[in-house]
């Protein structure tokens, strides 16, 4: 009996067996339907479900004294990558180039990266001076090893001058196989910035031949009144306030003079006082210029801008920026195309004007009072002919006495008497009891905000987690007018001084993380911007 059961029981397990094995050609969509089902329902049953990632929101979360703000997610595209010669980082991975060569578009992402390149001096290319050059983004501070094949060094150069950050290095060339080492040290975050390397073989002038010296450029060249050599802190010119520059460019200056479209930006400096405030703005540009200002104390690019602008105007590529200064001194002025990119060519012809001038808060406009509807201006009576006139009008009295000048009355201006109402009892106010108009005194207020990556998340802004590179914005909270901007340092820091009424509110924001906070002149309690998800930053400009 109990085997017969058993029968049974292995007859109703292989009778759906059976049926799946009997497909039917009917209908093979049946088929993939319930075994794609099975499939999926295996999948999930064996792997636990992904941890969905809660879509990163904008607007700031509010904490006594912390913002804490979350990015939307970046496209990778607009993330840093590493340049097209990645991976280089070893003598052993070097990438391969040849002489002469131009290699553009290399930078140093991520921070601590080394490129290494590799190339060959042909026996017909001995004796000819080599030269090795880099052309950085401001920001980037280059130092460079040339190295044989043994991987000994030859030569190594960090600064090509005190004030020129890019590396220089010039020998004699002779036939074999080199290595060249490009280090960044400087102190910021590479990302976004990038370099040019150029090597060159130049033949030496033979030893009767006297070098003859660069003839200038002509008029109407790629340089402007400057020459191109204001493109440095310490080569910028001092120019007077209240004076217009006009005709400039971007042009290169003369150490990169073979490549005509290239360009910088332009360093002038002004001597300011405490107290005084002036606005620094560019106009009359050409066709394909749009202008960034960036206003610096005399510390530099050491300490965070005073103030800086873009576009005047939604509709106007101009710019315009008005600062306070705290101190008497030198203030630096920066200069450049938006974009830290090259205007289209030829930059010959894309000129701007710019100057400094003194700012000065607008006079109040007057509004003419309304004349009383209905009110006529009062008629003078008709002259009377005065003693011993025969006839009026004649101007004399006898033969020889002029007639004495009489002013004629003036009749008093007519008073409008409002209709008085039943019930309604009017009293004059005289003047002394109007209220008067009060003005709040303008006050100077310094403003600093802190913005971190809060990685190890104690809610708080450590040594190493400032951010820099980003906007901060501070405008009248009533009005919305703008009263300066500001990009923050290394360390994460935005500093600026604005002018406002004291009884003014203030609102700060930092539209890269959608961060704002509204803060009062009499009290500036300023909370620090701690974000808590990293996120690429967009490039600065210049």
């Amino acid at each position: 009996m109990r085997s017969i059961t058993l029968l049974l029981i292995a007859g109703m397990l292989a009778l759906p067996m059976i049926a799946a094995a009997q497909t039917p050609t009917e209908a093979p969509s049946a088929t993939l339907t319930s075994v794609a089902s099975a499939t999926a329902t295996a999948t999930s049953t064996a792997v636990p479900s992904a941890t969905t990632t809660p879509t990163a929101t904008l607007a700031a979360t509010q904490t006594p004294y912390v913002v804490t703000a979350t990015p939307a997610a970046t496209p990778t595209a607009n993330a840093p990558q590493p340049d097209a010669y990645e991976p280089n980082d070893t003598s052993g991975t070097a990438a391969r180039i040849a002489l002469p060569a131009l290699v553009e578009k290399l930078n140093f992402y991520p921070a601590g990266d080394i490129d290494y390149f590799r190339f060959s001096v042909k026996a017909s290319q001995s004796g000819l001076t080599l030269t090795l050059d880099t052309y950085a983004e401001i920001g980037i501070d280059t130092t460079m090893r040339l190295l044989s094949s043994d991987g000994s060094i030859i030569a190594e150069n960090d600064d090509f001058s005190p004030t020129d950050l890019r590396s220089h290095i010039a020998v004699t060339s002779s036939a074999g196989e080199y290595s060249l080492e490009i280090a960044n040290q400087a102190q910021i975050r590479p990302d976004f910035k990038t370099y040019k390397l150029a090597l060159k073989l130049i033949q030496p002038p033979a030893p009767d031949v006297v070098p003859t010296a660069t003839p200038a450029p002509e008029p109407g060249g790629a340089w402007d009144q400057y020459n191109g050599t204001n493109y440095t802190w310490d080569s910028a010119p001092q120019i007077a306030i209240g004076e217009a520059l006009e005709g400039l460019t971007f042009g290169c200056p003369s150490w990169d003079s073979e490549r005509a479209e290239c360009a910088v930006p332009d360093f002038f400096r002004i001597a300011v006082k405490q107290g005084t405030c002036y606005t620094a703005a560019t106009a009359d540009l050409a066709p394909g210029v749009d202008t960034n200002v960036i206003v610096f104390s005399d510390q530099r690019d050491s300490a965070a801008p005073l103030t800086g602008n873009d576009d005047r105007a939604r509709d106007d590529f101009s710019s315009s920026a008005t600062f306070c200064s705290p101190y008497s001194g030198d203030a630096y002025l920066l200069i450049g195309q938006a974009g830290n990119s090259a205007p289209p060519p030829p930059i010959k012809d894309r000129t701007y004007s710019f100057s400094v001038n003194l700012w000065s808060q607008p006079e109040p406009t007057s509004t003419p009072l309304a004349t009383q509807p209905g009110a006529q201006p009062p008629s003078l009576p008709a002259p009377q002919p005065g003693p011993g006139h025969s006839e009026p009008g004649l101007g004399q009295v006898g033969d020889d006495e002029p007639l004495p000048f009489i002013p004629p009355p003036v009749a008093p201006a007519p008073t409008l008497e409002p209709a008085s109402l039943q019930g309604v009892i009017v009293e004059e106010i005289r003047p002394e009891q109007l209220a008067q108009p009060t003005s709040a005194p303008q006050v100077v207020i310094p403003v600093a905000v802190l913005a971190c990556y809060d990685r190890n998340l104690n809610q708080s802004c450590d040594v190493d987690e400032g951010i820099a590179g980003l906007t901060v914005y501070v405008a009248n909270a009533a009005s919305g007018a703008l009263l300066g901007q500001a990009i923050t340092d290394q360390n994460g820091r935005a500093q600026l001084t604005v002018r406002v009424a004291e009884t003014a509110s203030m609102n700060i924001s930092v539209p890269s993380f959608a961060a704002s906070q509204t803060i009062s002149a009499r009290s500036v309690q300023i909370r620090p911007i701690v974000v808590k998800t990293v996120a690429a930053i967009p490039a600065l400009i210049p």
